[in-house]
């Protein structure tokens, strides 16, 4: 979740399961401005000691100024990974 006065853009998101077993991850995105969680990956199977980039070619704008959040959730979050690179826009100042 950005600050109230800063906006992200998400380049990557990446996942790498370090356990000798499958997990289960899912990502949402939270819309402040119509309070509605859209899936960007459900359900997605990562396979013991597999990585899997959900963000890739399609980046994702997150605005603190609207109340946005991306949510990132696995089966077992002690064995899997989740690395984010985003790039910040800048503080929003009113003007």
């Amino acid at each position: 979740t950005p600050d109230t006065n800063e906006i992200y853009i998400v380049k990557g998101l990446r996942f790498t399961n370090y356990d000798s077993s499958s997990r289960t991850v899912n990502v949402k995105f939270y819309s402040g401005a119509d309070t509605t969680d859209y899936w960007v990956l459900k359900d997605h199977t990562l396979a013991a000691g597999t990585s899997y980039d959900v963000i890739v070619n399609t980046p994702l704008t997150i605005s603190g100024v609207a109340g946005d959040r991306l949510k990132v959730h696995a089966s077992a979050s002690s064995a899997v990974h989740a690395v984010a690179t985003m790039m910040e826009l800048g503080r929003q100042t009113g003007l």
